[in-house]
Formats: C-alpha cells, sequence, structure tokens
C-alpha cells in the first residue's frame, strides 16, 4: 500500500526540527529491528536507531532541552499498539555532542543510554554502524533506506492528517554533496542550517524524503547505519533535499562511549 506523508508546517520557510518520511511504503513487521521510537515529554517524538543493548543514537536536536522524560519503545511495529514484541526503556544518561549547533543544525548527534540493556530478540536488534574505512565516503548515487514513524496523508483528500502508527519505509538516492550545499547554502537557508562535509542529503525527487515529525532515525546502507535524519524544510517542498548527520564522521565520538 503506497501512502505519502505530510508535515504538521507552521506557515514559514524555516527548517524543520522534527521530521518523517515523505512518499514511503509500509514496512514488512519487525523486518528493521534496530528502529527505535522516542516519545518525548509525552507529546512530541523523534526515532533513534539501536546500536547497543544498552545505548540508541538519535539527533541531538531531539534531546536538547532540560526536564526530558523519555519512553524509547523498543521492538515495535504499530507504535500505538501493545504488541508483545515491544520493550521500554527510559534514559539513565543523554550524551550530546558538545558542538552541536542548534541554529545551523552542525555535529546534530546524541546518544542515549538506555536505564537497563535490552535483551536481542527477533524483533529488537542492534545495527552496524559503517567501518572505518568508509568514514569519509560521501556515499554519492547510492540507494539508501529511511525508517520511521510520521503524519500521513490520504493523497485523495490532502487535507486528512493522521499519524502513522505503523512503521514506514522510503527508498532513496544520496545526492552529490556539492548539489545539496548549492540548495541550502544560500543567504537564507545558511542562517537556518548549514551543509558541510558532516553531512550526507538524499534527493527530493518523486516526493521522497523527510519532513516534520520524526527525527533522529537511521539513515541505511546495505543493512549499515551511515546517517542521522537531521534537517529539511517545514514546507515539505518536493525537490527538497533531505539532511543527514553523516555518521561516519562522528565514529570517534561514538566510540568514547560505546563499544561498536
Amino acid at each position: 500500500m503506497k501512502v505519502y506523508f505530510v508535515c504538521l508546517c507552521f506557515i514559514s520557510c524555516s527548517l524543520s526540527r522534527k521530521l518523517t518520511i515523505t512518499g514511503g511504503d509500509v514496512a514488512v513487521p519487525h523486518a528493521y529491528p534496530y528502529q527505535v521510537g522516542i516519545r518525548i515529554n509525552s507529546d512530541e517524538f523523534c526515532g533513534g536507531s539501536l546500536i547497543s543493548t544498552n545505548f540508541v543514537l538519535t539527533a541531538a536536536h531531539c534531546v536538547n532541552r532540560t526536564n526530558l522524560s523519555l519512553d524509547i519503545i523498543l521492538g515495535a511495529h504499530n507504535i500505538s499498539d501493545t504488541e508483545i514484541t515491544q520493550i521500554h526503556r527510559t534514559s539513565a544518561n543523554i550524551i550530546i555532542h558538545e558542538d552541536f549547533d542548534d541554529i545551523s543544525f552542525q555535529n546534530d548527534i546524541a546518544l542515549i543510554e538506555l536505564d537497563e540493556p535490552v535483551p536481542i530478540t527477533s524483533a529488537i536488534q542492534t545495527i552496524p554502524l559503517l567501518s572505518e574505512t568508509r568514514s569519509d565516503d560521501p556515499f554519492t548515487g547510492e540507494f539508501v533506506t529511511v525508517t520511521g514513524w510520521g503524519l500521513i496523508k490520504d493523497v485523495f483528500n490532502p487535507t486528512i492528517k493522521d499519524l502513522s502508527n505503523v512503521l514506514m519505509i522510503v527508498n532513496v538516492t544520496v545526492l552529490e554533496l556539492e548539489d545539496c550545499k548549492k540548495y541550502y547554502n544560500d543567504d537564507f537557508f545558511s542562517s537556518i542550517v548549514y551543509i558541510t562535509n558532516n553531512n550526507i542529503c538524499t534527493n527530493g525527487d518523486d516526493e521522497k524524503g523527510t519532513c516534520n515529525g520524526d527525527s533522529g532515525g537511521p539513515l541505511v546502507w546495505n543493512n549499515v547505519q551511515i546517517g542521522v535524519v537531521s534537517a529539511g524544510t517545514s514546507l515539505c517542498q518536493v525537490g527538497a533535499p533531505s539532511v543527514f548527520t553523516h555518521v561516519g564522521k562522528y565514529l570517534g565520538w561514538i566510540k568514547k562511549y560505546v563499544d561498536v
């Protein structure tokens, strides 16, 4: 079943702080067992990925605030259901990259240490990160996968908005980074997000990409995580590149805290 996602947008051209999938399909249940859902203070939502039995990788802008209450959901397909595969955890520690800039989205990466480790099951598994030998690879032209929960739109009635209860998937292509820089690093967008070699971008062709709702989720290439969902335009324009934090640029930082 083909569904399309729309953003919960204010009428502005600002960059979105919470992103979700655009132009995706319903995922096969539990086919992406590394996917994590993060409910924030009961009224916001982000994604993440399980990279060890007690650490989740996500976007810094999801958890860069005080008085956080996190419900971390693992083993879920239908996020609104009490599936027997699901396990809930909270955070014991939140580690935000020390150079995270909430204006430009640079270094938009964070780790959540779980209050206790999770068991590995058919529905809950860790995802490997890309190797050191590929840490500088731009992955230009590669086919990649993004998963997450978010807002759906009935294409026959675009005024209907609803939260997707089930996990969604979209396959996209990595954009030439220089083209992404040309799109975002102009006088307007550069004051909101600035693209560097620490990013990966995917194209927005065929109405596919990210939009408001579900940041922090994984960008995956050949079953290896290479990116974290970071930024996208709040008006969800067709053709707008989606922006990810390049995990390879932060392997050293991650390994200071996690044995991966």
